[in-house]
């Protein structure tokens, strides 16, 4: 060994004695592999010597080595004690990934299926569950006998390896039972991938003294331009989906990422013979795969490019067809195509469409007799069921049914499925809460917090609490909400985290300032675990748990404006609606729902006329309008999330119309505001009130007073009846003519100030814009690869890229016409619309005069501005629309329009996003689509050409005596191959038999 090595590895392993230094790169060029290490005396004999040369051509293991580390440690000290699976216990290893440890010990490959609840924002929890999981079993084995690990070639690395270290670094290292002994050389490119969290390591290191140079010169340098890294090879694609495989089932996403692209790209690129090697089951797994690390990076635009390009691969099936079931690969084809569709539209909010692939998914188990894939297909459509339910209409099954699906959980190993089916299909009507509330059992949910302790999920306990809790609020049963909280905390006391308390007890309490003391905290608190994972090193940073703590914040705000409204405390009410909307926009992520805008703003407006503030009242209730607009059309309105918002919408804008003198139209609205609280009083139990005054104060300006009277004494018996003191004194107070002051009025932050959390939000909403951008470009370059590659037809065309479009930008319809003649062609319609051809007309006029494309969402004042032009398409149900004009030649080629359905998304949790900031991704995506109808086209064409020109060919050679050309060009006529040639061509002349003339 390399003297230079051997002393400086002997300093530290000296240094560590003393606790001073636990792991340490070392920068070398120097290739003496430092597997000699274990021949020396440097080790005493109480160590655990671990030695890993990392390969550059590989496909890594998942946490390599420390997975295989962990294994040979195992049988070498612990497999006479312990079975595999006391060990992992005796580790304090999360039991809900117990079964990656054990496959992998018993064949080398991770395995895990966790596709039933990974909608359940499970994934995240999970990933950093097992990583800690890997950390905890290795302090284990240093705790009896001390462990030193040296890594050769750490430049060679994976992605996964870099987020265990620092994990060890943070967490576990400094026990001193642990080092890690790293060579590393600065003189190599690492992959683009993996650079910026490896450069990440380094430095993290260096700053700590923990790199270490060896500075001696060295004769010749090695030449690392010649180092050979991973590339595909047809030969061993079934060896190389295992490895992917594993590193997707456990957790090691971007790793994976990595190398499914990489052989994604390589079968793009084979020739149709090379293609025909590659295997029905391989493609599956490499579209599934790919499409699964987009999905698990957010990135569902590539997600629905991948899955779409795949599914054009399938044929078309009849599944009543008795040949189908004898086609396996072909079955599992589309088994999975409607999985992951089903996925990828839970995450974009695409309810209906979710439901329906989820339905076909289970068709298609039952035609393999396949239990487990039937089972993933129900839960999947149960769990899409259950996100589309209201606050006031919790999702309705059979309580068979659910019974069954939890035995079925359980039997199939999926523990996480059987809590969520107890927790949110059990005791969950009216008269089983109310009982609950008077002191009678709780078995059901007391049954899913000790399956959720089995499986240590905290995470998955308090998403449960919370659903629970709403529930009960549903029906004012707020002992039950008590109960379930006590209960949840007595199984989390080894956790620093305890269940936050919820404010809006105390505001039912009429306790308001306790409320925003709860308020106040749960603030502070949501912000600095957001700065804390902020402050994070890449990769152990979450983004999305970023966004989570910001969308917190944002309701925490909701629940303050509301209690500072029924405290009359107008102008602190406004300036948390300005933060909220400010947060909503910014952080711009699937976690608040998109109703909540209509009520801020209708909350905006009552608050405004309340200060006299006139002209801007009208500015929040002319927002309110747009956004309800949908809502003046539609008398069901308990089917929908914002059924209690409307409540609000109404009382402010009566309110307004009182102020302004408009007497009738006040009544009505506050008849319609009324008409809603008789519908389900239980949802207005604060805001009541409110109505009542508004009233009151409408009918004293009319001077009938007994009306007056009649409406504040119903109001106060609500109140006593409801046992609630404060506002029965008020309203008495009031009925006797009396000032009544007794509010609270301080709500001004503490400990913390709202520009900090909006300069927060700011900072998510460029790394966001930044992070679309990169999205955004690989999208188009994969989309423009794959419209000129797998469509054979313009029909096909233009079904399968609109149908792709509406999917990625969360449309609901769309309209594609051909402007190029005097004649408009639609290439793709699925709007109804009662004289197309008129509609298409006036759109074709109006983008020939106005070339630019347009972007109208029912939130901006200027949404009917183009109410003429779009009149057919009934704008009160549209929530968003874009219409984009194609030119060529300074000529209008193509319109395309696309817009979403109010009625569709409000059903759901689909969320605001920055749909403007990808107008021009859209724009550029048909300019696409253009350019590869018209080579597909002039493909076509040529075809139909060599195809006629053979045909003649073959003729001329056989007797050119038969045939005589009719020319049309003015020229003389030939029979000359030559001048044949030339006419086909150019298409100007007609060739016909000599005999027929």
């Amino acid at each position: 060994m390399h003297s230079k090595h051997y002393k400086l590895i002997q300093s530290i392993i000296e240094q560590q004695k003393n606790n001073k230094v636990k792991m340490a790169l070392v920068n070398t060029i120097n290739d003496t592999p430092l597997d000699m290490l274990h021949k020396t005396e440097i080790f005493d004999d109480d160590k655990y010597y671990y030695y890993h040369t990392f390969s550059p051509s590989d496909i890594k293991e998942p946490y390599e080595p420390f997975l295989s580390l962990i294994k040979e440690a195992y049988y070498k000290f612990f497999a006479e004690t312990y079975s595999v699976e006391e060990f992992l216990n005796v580790c304090d290893v999360y039991p809900y990934v117990n079964n990656i440890f054990i496959s992998y010990f018993e064949t080398g490959y991770c395995e895990f299926d966790a596709i039933p609840t990974m909608i359940g924002g499970q994934r995240e929890y999970n990933a950093k569950r097992f990583v800690s999981s890997i950390s905890g079993i290795l302090s284990y084995i240093a705790n009896y006998k001390n462990i030193c690990i040296v890594l050769q070639d750490l430049h060679y690395c994976g992605f996964s390896t870099i987020t265990l270290l620092f994990d060890l670094i943070n967490t576990y290292i400094s026990s001193g039972n642990i080092i890690i002994i790293a060579t590393f050389c600065d003189k190599v490119s690492i992959s683009e991938h993996l650079s910026a969290f490896y450069n990440e390591l380094i430095n993290y290191c260096d700053k700590r003294e923990l790199v270490f140079e060896i500075t001696e010169n060295y004769t010749q340098i090695p030449d690392f331009s010649q180092v050979k890294h991973y590339t595909a090879d047809i030969n061993r694609i079934n060896d190389d989906l295992k490895k992917i495989k594993s590193l997707l089932d456990s957790f090691a996403f971007e790793q994976a990422n990595h190398y499914i692209r990489a052989l994604h790209k390589f079968i793009s690129n084979l020739d149709e013979d090379d293609l025909s090697q590659i295997t029905n089951q391989q493609k599956l797994k490499i579209y599934m795969y790919y499409t699964l690390c987009n999905i698990y990076s957010h990135n569902y635009k590539q997600a629905h490019l991948l899955i779409d390009t795949y599914r054009l691969t399938l044929p078309t099936v009849d599944y009543n067809s008795p040949e189908l079931i004898k086609d396996r690969d072909l079955l599992l084809g589309l088994y999975y195509t409607n999985l992951l569709y089903c996925i990828i539209e839970y995450y974009q909010g695409n309810n209906e469409l979710a439901i329906e692939d989820s339905r076909q998914c289970k068709n298609v188990a039952r035609i393999l007799a396949d239990e487990r894939l039937e089972f993933k297909a129900s839960t999947l459509e149960d769990f899409h069921n259950l996100y589309s339910f209201t606050y006031i209409s919790p999702p309705d099954k059979n309580s068979t049914y659910v019974k069954e699906m939890v035995r079925k959980s359980l039997k199939l190993g999926y523990i996480d499925a059987a809590i969520i089916y107890i927790t949110l299909f059990y005791e969950i009507d009216e008269q089983t809460l109310r009982a609950i509330d008077r002191g009678e059992s709780f078995s059901y949910f007391e049954k899913a917090v000790q399956y959720a302790i089995s499986i240590d999920n905290i995470h998955l306990l308090q998403h449960m609490h919370n659903y629970k809790n709403m529930y009960a609020y549903n029906y004012q049963c707020y002992n039950t909400v008590k109960k379930c909280t006590i209960l949840c905390n007595q199984y989390i006391k080894k956790y620093s985290d305890k269940f936050m308390e919820v404010g809006f007890n105390y505001a039912l309490k009429e306790d308001y300032a306790h409320a925003f003391l709860i308020h106040n905290q749960n603030i502070i608190s949501n912000y600095n675990k957001y700065i804390e994972n902020k402050t994070k090193t890449k990769p152990i940073q979450d983004e999305n748990l970023n966004i989570f703590y910001l969308s917190e914040i944002c309701i925490i705000m909701l629940d303050i404006v509301k209690d500072s409204i029924n405290n009359h405390c107008y102008e602190d009410a406004e300036k948390y609606i300005l933060s909220c909307l400010t947060l909503m926009h910014n952080i711009n992520k699937p976690l608040i729902f998109n109703a909540t805008y209509g009520l801020l703003y209708s909350f905006g407006a009552y608050c405004s006329i309340k200060m006299n503030l006139v002209y801007k009242s009208y500015t929040y209730m002319n927002n309110a309008t747009n956004y309800y607009s949908y809502r003046f059309e539609t008398p069901d309105y308990a089917k929908m999330r914002d059924y209690g918002h409307l409540f609000q919408y109404y009382i402010a804008k009566g309110t307004i119309n009182c102020y302004d003198e408009y007497y009738d139209e006040a009544a009505e609205c506050f008849a319609k505001a009324r008409k809603l609280y008789e519908d389900s009083p239980q949802l207005f139990l604060l805001d009541y009130e409110m109505l009542c005054i508004e009233e009151a104060n409408l009918y004293n300006k009319q001077r009938m007073y007994e009306e007056e009277r009649n409406v504040l004494t119903d109001c106060l018996d609500f109140y006593i009846k409801n046992k609630m003191p404060r506002k029965t004194q008020q309203l008495e107070m009031m009925l006797e003519h009396q000032h009544y002051d007794d509010y609270y009025t301080d709500y001004k932050l503490k400990g913390i100030f709202l520009d900090e959390i909006l300069r927060a939000s700011r900072d998510e909403y460029n790394d966001y814009i930044n992070s679309e951008e990169t999205k955004n470009s690989f999208f188009l370059s994969n989309w423009r690869k794959n419209i000129n590659s797998f469509n054979r037809t313009i029909d096909s065309l233009n079904k399968n890229t609109m149908n792709t479009l509406k999917n990625v930008f969360d449309m609901s319809h769309a309209l594609y016409v051909d402007t190029h003649g005097t004649t408009n062609i639609i290439l793709y319609n699925d709007i109804k619309l009662d004289d197309e051809h008129c509609f298409i007309a006036n759109l074709r006029d109006y983008f020939t005069a106005n070339p630019y494309a347009v972007y109208l969402t029912r939130l901006e004042n200027d949404f009917y501005k183009l109410s003429s032009l779009l009149k057919p398409l009934q704008l009160n149900t549209i929530d968003e629309i874009i219409i984009v004009p194609i030119f060529k030649n300074s000529k209008l080629c193509r319109i395309c329009l696309m817009y979403s359905n109010i009625l569709d998304i409000l059903a759901i949790n689909v969320y605001r996003s920055l749909f403007d900031k990808r107008l021009d991704i859209i724009e550029m995506a048909l300019c696409y689509l253009y350019d590869a109808e018209e080579n597909l086209l002039n493909k076509n064409k040529l075809k139909d050409y060599e195809l006629l020109l053979s045909v003649v060919q073959e003729y001329i050679s056989e007797s050119v005596t038969e045939f005589k050309y009719i020319v049309r060009d003015g020229k003389e006529p030939t029979d000359t191959v030559d001048r044949i040639n030339e006419l086909i061509e150019n298409g100007s002349g007609l060739l016909i038999n000599r005999n027929e003339m």
